[in-house]
């Protein structure tokens, strides 16, 4: 640890009378250095007690207050869940895991009757399994990782647990390591390893060719699950779900694509039945009306349904993350410049939220928040609704890029499910346009939203993802570690 001394020279000062002030100010800066100091301590996760591993504080903390099998886990408890050992139970899927021994770790915080009724895993599950256990029409949660985010994984999974959604849900593992902790923790997964992503320890982003790669798997699986039926609910393992999200996505289901925004204000975010603002607020510009400012979309939440559009996306932003080389009238990105998923998925919307006449971000119906998103003008079906738009929006009379390839790999049967006739029906035609809702601010909370205009109190929130955090992923872990209680409350 660092020593920090502070000296004040008394001979410094133009008047004795200064000196009282001058101590005070001095006592005053050596008190901030110290809680700065203790802080970097605790930050970077080198003050973290000894015996609980960084898993259990997540969730552990958070239920510390509830009762008897709140307690902290004892340092054998403690030890057996570092190691990832199992619980007994037999097959591949087995319930009641919580019943069959007493609870330890960050199931602490699970209510006794989740435990209880949940389903354990003792090995990964196939996309086949997964597809049984969800019927048609219904939603697959979804998230992928590596090592490298073991904890923030573990704490997604136990918010899964806590919602009873444990059956319909699986995190795709990206590394064997990663693949074998989950299935010590018993939880549901993917076995998803790639080459390139084969670093457990390594931060995807600082490699940009594999993050892209990371990117396209993502498009990947929506793929898998989209073309047989199923819905994807694909979030980011430092989300944390709080409830149910169904009853906030009912109103928008005719929407093919959801995602989460950057977007900070509740109230510019919530003002897009009134259309009155023609240039919208920085990152809040995708209502209705807008017909400038800048609207930033958030993969951290994203909703697929099964709808043909749907798959077009999908498969568009796919090739977008494999052939990053392109030029448009929109934008131009070099072969060496970074695109990873969210910057290709906005690139999709960006392109075609304005193909509309007068240039203006456009609504499916009157005071609604979903749009309509023109990404084919040269299509049968869009060329008449991007007529007008031609002088206003720049690239309205182009095809986005990726849009007709992704398709045509869809039809082959080169991307998602296997099939005759490739992975879309012969009655499905190549949409010209898809139907996009910007999920709600209020519900869908950023960390800014959460931790600071709310300061951590979990009001409206559905989830809560960890953005604008500073000290990047050990930032995060630090974030909800401290502001657990109230997320979990």
């Amino acid at each position: 640890r660092r020593i920090y001394v502070c000296v004040c020279s008394a001979n410094a000062l133009p008047t004795k009378d200064m000196r009282p002030a001058a101590v005070l100010i001095a006592a005053a800066v050596l008190l901030c250095v110290v809680r700065l100091s203790r802080e970097r301590w605790e930050f970077s996760g080198r003050g973290a007690p000894p015996v609980v591993p960084p898993t259990e504080l997540l969730l552990w903390q958070q239920g510390r207050t509830a009762g008897a099998a709140a307690q902290p886990p004892t340092p054998a408890e403690a030890s057996r869940s570092s190691t990832g050992a199992k619980s007994p139970g037999g097959g591949a899927e087995s319930s009641g895991g919580g019943a069959k021994q007493p609870a330890s770790g960050w199931r602490r915080a699970l209510p006794d009757e989740v435990r209880q009724s949940a389903q354990w895993f003792d090995r990964p599950r196939t996309v086949e399994e997964l597809l049984a256990a969800v019927p048609e029409g219904a939603a697959v949660w979804l998230s992928l990782s590596n090592s490298a985010f073991r904890d923030l994984a573990v704490n997604w999974a136990a918010h899964v647990y806590r919602l009873g959604k444990e059956r319909s849900a699986a995190i795709a593992a990206l590394d064997r390591n990663f693949v074998a902790a989950l299935v010590a923790e018993r939880l549901p997964c993917l076995e998803l390893v790639h080459p390139l992503l084969e670093r457990p320890a390594a931060n995807l982003r600082s490699n940009v060719t594999g993050f892209r790669r990371f990117g396209a798997m993502k498009a990947s699986l929506v793929l898998s699950f989209i073309t047989r039926g199923r819905d994807v609910l694909l979030s980011d393992v430092d989300v944390v779900w709080i409830r149910d999200p169904e009853a906030v996505l009912r109103p928008l289901m005719e929407a093919d694509v959801m995602s989460s925004t950057d977007c900070t204000s509740i109230t510019a975010d919530e003002t897009y039945a009134r259309g009155e603002r023609e240039v919208g607020p920085a990152r809040c510009a995708y209502m209705p009306g807008n017909r400038a400012g800048h609207a930033a979309f958030n993969t951290g939440v994203l909703y697929f349904r099964a709808t043909t559009a749907a798959k077009a996306f999908a498969a568009a932003w796919r090739v977008r993350l494999l052939s990053v080389a392109e030029q448009d009238e929109l934008h131009y990105v070099r072969t060496t410049e970074y695109v990873d998923d969210q910057y290709a998925f906005n690139l999709l919307l960006w392109h075609g939220f304005r193909n509309h006449p007068g240039g203006a971000v456009t609504s499916t119906r009157p005071r609604s928040r979903v749009i309509s998103v023109v990404v084919d003008p040269k299509g049968s079906a869009g060329e008449a609704n991007v007529q007008a738009a031609a002088e206003d929006a720049r690239g309205a009379r182009r095809t986005a890029f990726g849009w007709r390839s992704g398709w045509k790999q869809l039809v082959e049967g080169k991307v998602g499910v296997s099939r005759p006739g490739g992975a879309v029906g012969a009655d499905e035609a190549r949409p010209t346009s898809f139907a996009f809702a910007p999920l709600p601010a209020r519900f869908f909370c950023s960390g800014h939203v959460y931790w600071v205009q709310q300061g951590g109190e979990r009001r409206d929130c559905v989830a809560v993802h960890t953005t604008f955090t500073e000290g990047g992923d050990t930032g995060k872990v630090w974030r909800v570690r401290a502001g657990g209680p109230r997320a979990l409350s």
